[in-house]
Order: structure tokens, then C-alpha cells, then sequence
């Protein structure tokens, strides 16, 4: 989780079908079944994903860290964002069953289910992307995050967290543009905070009070929306409902991208 530390000094309609899919998960008995049936769940529902979409589905800038049921959120987190072509707006005929293994120590979870799969239309603009990077990838307690964006065009930002472990109502929140940082304009390579900001605020880890309380580290996103008109983001969103937002925007119009990193568990 980071801290916002104080220093003192139009739209096009999407179409839907319903696809089928499954997904199961290996997981040792300390883990608990509810969690290891969610990622199956998410496995299943990227699965019936790829069986519209196809096999364009984007992972790679979110992968940093191994799928350990030390970190079951970093498993849940690949999966949950992996679509970004389309989203599921609902589930019909789910089903699951958790089963014994022939290794000592390890069951499954298996889930079938059929989606209700919205796809996008239109197609994204090539040439309005931006990159995100961050200064590290784990982060200590009390380790400030620093974040480069190198826009192609100009663009409005927003950049949020997605903690999968906080409420569900607010799991999605707005890091920039903030009160001490408040102009969202990009114009050519900026840094979050900005030159002006980083003179009132820092981004500071913090690991997390809820969920995953033994975990030796914890895995977090960064969402950052960048759009050619400024959207009147809220403060928080559920992740589903933000989810839901982002298939409002029409593709050309907004690009969207992923950043994991990791939190270690102080000693």
C-alpha cells in the first residue's frame, strides 16, 4: 500500500456473447480454499475470454513475481487484468469442486462456468501509448515510489492502485492527480511527483494491514489511464465497477496500462 506522505516544507456500444470456460488451481492446505477458488474461478473466466477474443490478451507488463501461495495475489493479479480487449459483465452456471491430489499436502480446485463477454469495438490508436516506469519493482517499508511516464502524444493521466486485499468497494484507488499534485496534462517525458510536487508529497510503501497477514511479501498494481479529454475520475472505485468504466471509454480515445511491484514484509 503506499502512504500519500505530506512533506512539511459519443461512446460506442459494446457487444456481448456468452462463452464457455474452466480453470482449476493447484494449492497446499494452509492455503484457503476460497482463495485458491477465486484464481480458479479467474482462470476460467480468462478462459472463456480467449475463446472470443482470442489469444490477444496482455500479461507481460504486469508479471513480477512467481506464482507462490505465499503470494496468491500475484497469481489473482495476472489473471484479473489480464483481458485487455474486453471484460466479463456476468457468470452463469458455476460450478466448483476442491479434490485430493497424489502429492502429500496439495489439493485443487477446479471451476467451469459461462461468461457473459463484452467486447470492444473499435480499434486502438498505435500511435497514442505511453510508457510507465518505476524507479524498483519490490519495495521495502517506508521506500519511496518513484514514477517516469514517457508519453507519445500529449495526453491527460490518471494513475491508481488496485490492492486486491482492501474492501471491495474502494480496492481501486487514485493516486494522481491529487491535491498537491493536481494538473493531469502530459505533454513530454514527467515524473509522479511532479519537479513541484515531490516539494510537498512522496509516495512511501506502507504493507498492507489487511489480507495476507503471514505473507513474506504482497503484490500490488499500478493502472494508469491516459486519455485525449480529461475524465472526472473519482477518488475510488470497486474493481469491477472501474472495470466496467474503462469499456465506456472508446479505444481510440484512451490507453491503459499495468505495473506490478512487490511489497516485503518487514522483518
Amino acid at each position: 500500500m503506499l502512504a500519500l506522505a505530506v512533506l512539511l516544507l459519443a461512446v460506442p456500444s459494446a457487444r456481448a456473447e456468452w462463452s464457455p470456460g474452466n480453470g482449476e488451481y493447484l494449492f497446499p492446505v494452509q492455503m484457503p480454499e476460497a482463495e485458491a477458488c477465486r484464481i480458479a474461478e479467474e482462470k476460467a473466466k480468462q478462459a472463456a475470454l480467449i475463446r472470443v477474443l482470442g489469444e490477444r490478451l496482455a500479461v507481460d507488463d504486469i508479471e513480477v513475481c512467481q506464482e507462490k501461495a505465499e503470494d496468491a495475489s500475484c497469481a489473482l493479479g495476472r489473471l484479473v487484468w489480464a483481458a485487455s480487449e474486453g471484460e466479463v459483465r456476468a457468470l452463469r452456471d458455476l460450478r466448483s469442486a476442491t479434490t485430493a491430489t497424489p502429492a502429500p499436502g496439495i489439493r485443487q480446485c477446479r471451476v467451469s462456468l459461462e461468461a457473459d463477454v463484452v467486447r470492444w469495438r473499435g480499434e486502438p490508436d498505435p500511435a497514442f501509448q505511453f510508457a510507465l516506469i518505476l524507479n524498483q519493482t519490490a519495495f521495502r517499508v517506508g521506500e519511496a515510489m518513484n514514477i517516469t511516464v514517457e508519453p507519445g502524444q500529449p495526453m491527460h493521466l490518471a494513475v491508481f492502485q488496485w490492492l486486491p486485499y482492501e474492501r471491495r468497494d474502494r480496492q481501486v484507488q487514485r493516486l494522481f492527480p491529487n491535491a498537491m499534485d493536481a494538473n493531469d496534462r502530459i505533454t513530454g517525458r514527467a515524473t509522479i511527483p511532479s519537479t513541484d510536487g515531490a516539494r510537498r508529497y512522496s509516495l512511501d510503501m506502507e504493507f498492507p494491514k489487511a489480507g495476507q497477514a503471514h505473507a513474506p511479501l504482497v503484490s500490488e498494481y499500478l493502472l494508469a489511464v491516459g486519455s485525449r479529454k480529461p475524465i472526472p475520475f473519482r477518488d475510488s472505485y470497486g474493481l469491477e465497477e472501474f472495470k466496467a468504466l474503462l469499456l465506456e471509454i472508446p479505444r481510440s480515445e484512451a490507453r491503459l496500462v499495468r505495473k506490478g511491484y512487490a511489497i516485503v514484509r518487514p522483518q
